[in-house]
This record gives structure tokens, sequence and C-alpha cells, in this order.
């Protein structure tokens, strides 16, 4: 199940760069005579290399720290041991014991995703905008579709027909829609805001990182992705005591919310940018700054559009997380406000499944929001290449 929710984490990174990629490298790779097959596993492939490792990267933090489907499935993870010492007695040391494991587990995998990294392609490109020679799937056509249609069926259809069966069983036959649309409002305006703050703070991250072989843009890459590894009610809990003991007019307020989401998230965005940065050919910065540009009026007039791909992945992935998560909104929401995650959490606690169905076919509902910014934004910038003479 976690599977199916997180292949998006790898799949939006890795076409974002895709999508950004010179295509003169396949093409001398043909020209010297490898055949398709090897010049896509070994070029092309290659190529995403660091996206590729960026989205398993945050797959695996994000499996470690995931609370919700762990503790409705009753499985007993890390996230769920941390919530239960918390709140089963005044002693926390358990507690802070298993999200120290989880911090060094966070560190390993973030260090494994440096050295998968380390062996891709450097930035290097003749800067050519132009589209790429379409690949003739052949005999491979059927597998393909099966697999893409496989993956669509169990985690999209499946779930809808779940959800059409609770409501078909419910004692329940009718629902506040005014409630849910409410709800539906409020996470929607929590996810557009986060994901907004979260990819204009990660881009200049993303740029120090990809620019910069320096401890300091090492160790800036490095908390990001650490911070993604926490559990989301070890971060909550931060936050309130940060709320409480230091900036008590915000406590219980949005700003408090919307800053765990920064913590939590960062990396989701950092990633995809970074991922399509260092795919940018560096010989057009190289003739911006020759032209007279500054560092800065080159990232703007330059980098940042080459790399809107990127960010549009990493806004869709954040906007697409913030939706559905519950430990660190539970904690930190304002009074008398609920999300469709906390809705479902409080509706499934009580066995109460049909009441449940409306909010998340709202939350898959809303889901489509990022998916069709992010596709057409890969479409501008594919339309965009202009084969040459």
């Amino acid at each position: 199940m976690l599977t199916l929710s997180c292949f998006p984490l790898v799949m939006l990174p890795v076409s974002a760069a895709f999508s950004t990629a010179d295509p003169s490298l396949a093409e001398v790779s043909r020209t010297l005579g490898r055949g398709a097959v090897r010049t896509a596993l070994t070029v092309e492939c290659r190529r995403v290399v660091p996206a590729a490792a960026a989205g398993a990267l945050l797959v695996a933090l994000y499996t470690i720290s995931d609370f919700g489907a762990v503790a409705l499935m009753r499985y007993d993870a890390f996230t769920l041991g941390i919530y239960s010492a918390y709140r089963g007695g005044l002693d926390r040391t358990a507690a802070a014991v298993l999200g120290l494991v989880l911090v060094v587990g966070a560190l390993v995998l973030t260090l494994l995703e440096r050295r998968a990294r380390r062996g891709a392609t450097a930035r290097v490109g003749s800067g050519t905008d132009r589209q790429a020679e379409p690949i003739v799937l052949g005999r491979w056509r059927m597998p393909a579709l099966a697999v893409v249609v496989a993956a669509l069926t169990l985690s999209v259809v499946v779930p809808i027909l779940a959800l059409a069966r609770w409501l078909s069983r419910s004692l329940r036959f009718t629902f506040d829609w005014v409630d849910v649309l409410a709800v539906t409002a409020k996470t929607v305006q929590y996810s557009a805001t986060a994901a907004v703050v979260v990819a204009v703070l990660a881009l200049p991250v993303a740029l120090f990182a990809a620019r910069s072989t320096s401890r300091a843009a090492r160790g800036a890459e490095l908390s990001t992705y650490i911070a993604h590894g926490l559990p989301g009610i070890t971060v909550g809990l931060a936050t309130v005591f940060l709320g409480i003991r230091f900036l008590p007019s915000f406590y219980q307020t949005a700003v408090l919310l919307v800053l765990a989401y920064v913590v939590l998230f960062l990396p989701l965005a950092v990633g995809s940018t970074r991922a399509v940065v260092d795919a940018t050919p560096v010989v057009l910065e190289d003739v911006s700054r020759t032209l007279g540009a500054g560092r800065m009026r080159t990232d703007l007039r330059v980098t940042i559009p080459i790399a809107a791909p990127g960010i549009a992945a990493g806004a869709a992935l954040v906007f697409l997380t913030v939706a559905k998560e519950l430990p660190a909104t539970l904690m930190l929401r304002p009074r008398g406000v609920d999300t469709l995650a906390t809705t479902l959490w409080s509706t499934t606690e009580a066995f109460r499944y049909g009441e449940a169905a409306p909010y998340a076919l709202a939350l898959i509902l809303i889901s489509v929001v990022p998916t069709v910014v992010l596709t057409r934004a890969l479409g501008r910038t594919t339309r965009k290449r202009v084969a040459l003479p």
C-alpha cells in the first residue's frame, strides 16, 4: 500500500528530469553503434540517476516516518510506538529513543543517496533546446501498457471502489455536504500555501547544493533530508514547544502549522529542483554571464525557467503530501479547524467508514489539481522545444 501511494515521489522528479534532458548525448551514442535499449540504459537512464535517487530517498524517508497508514492498519512501526509512548505516560524517554533511531536511519539513507548520485553524469550538454525523437515501443507496447494499467487500477480504481462500498453499506445515508466542502476548502488552502512557501524556500537550497561542493552546501542539503525523516508527531511536538515558549502569539495558528510543513516537506521540493538544475547545461549559464548578466539575473532569466518542471514537480509533491499529513496537523491546526486527513482519522477511529467515505473521495479529487498543473508545466516545456533544421 505504501508503494502504491509513494511511487509518484519517484515518477514526478524523473519525468521532470527527462523533459529537460539534452537529446544530443543519446544521439551520439546511437551514431557510435549502440542500440536503443543500450543507449537508454547507459546514457538516458544515467542522466536521471540524481532524480531517481532523490525520489527513492524521499520514499524511504516517508515510509519510515509515516504515521497514518501504519496506525490505521495497526502495524507496530516506530511512529506508532512514538505516538503511543507520548500518549501513554509521563516518561518520554522511550519515545525519544525511538525518535533518535529514526534520525540515525534518515542520516544513513541520505548518505546512501549521495553515494548513488556520485556516479551520475555531470552538468554537460550543448544547450540546444529541442525535442527528442519519440521511441517506438514495438513489441514492448503491450507490457508497458499493462504496467501502467495495473498501477492505475491498484492505486486509483481499487480505492474508489472500496469507498463506494463503504457508502453503499453505511447505515447513514445523509451527509453534511456543506461540512465536506468546508473541510475540503481548508485542506486546499493549507496545501497550496505550504506548496508555494516550500517551493520558494527550496530554490536557493537546490541551487546552492547543485553548484557547490563545499561542506556548507552538503550540510544544507543533508539537514533538510534528515528533518524529512523525523516523524510528524516529533516535529509537531517540537513546534508546539516553540510556539508555547517563544511564539505564543502564533500558537494554534496557521503560521506554526505551515512552519511544521516546511520542516517536514522541504526535501520534496529540494530533490526535484536540484535534479533538474543538475541536468541543465552549464554552458547556458556561462553564456549569460559572459554577456554581462550577474548571477541573480542569470538565475531569473536562464536557470529558473529551465528548472520550472522540477519546481512544479516539487510543489505538486508538497501539495499532495500536506493534504494527507496527519500527526502534525492534529497537533498544530487552529482550534475548531479540521482537514480531510484529520476528519478521516477521527471517523475511522470510531469505525464510521461510511461517514468517512465522502472525505476520502474529496481527498482523491483534490489530488488531481497538482497533477494537472504538473502535466501542463511539462507540456509547455516540451512544446517550447523546436527541432533545428
